[in-house]
């Protein structure tokens, strides 16, 4: 599930038919979404307002950055997301690259 609009760049192939829109980034479909019962969601920025309607979903984690400390949120953000999709060693390579 993505969000309704325009991917561009490296992000181009979620403008496929195969990955559901499911709302903008600014109003999740709460309807869609519970029918499609995700296993967890993910909110940043312009969506975390939404996140408590979401939680009634699925788990949901907030993702949004905190820019006083922004390359350490950077990579807890990071470690967030590869632990939810089992890729640990990509990240570790990343973001030694990073430092």
């Amino acid at each position: 599930m993505v969000p309704k609009t325009t991917f561009t760049g490296s992000l181009i192939e979620y403008n496929q038919a195969q990955f559901v829109k499911a709302g903008s980034l600014f109003e999740p479909d709460l309807a869609q979404l519970k029918q499609l019962k995700p296993d967890l969601i993910f909110v940043g920025g312009r969506s975390a307002k939404t996140m408590e309607s979401l939680q009634l979903i699925a788990a949901t984690v907030d993702l949004s950055p905190k820019t006083d400390h922004y390359m350490s949120d950077l990579k807890n953000r990071t470690l967030t997301l590869v632990k939810a999709f089992k890729r640990e060693d990509i990240a570790a390579k990343k973001l030694k690259d990073l430092d």
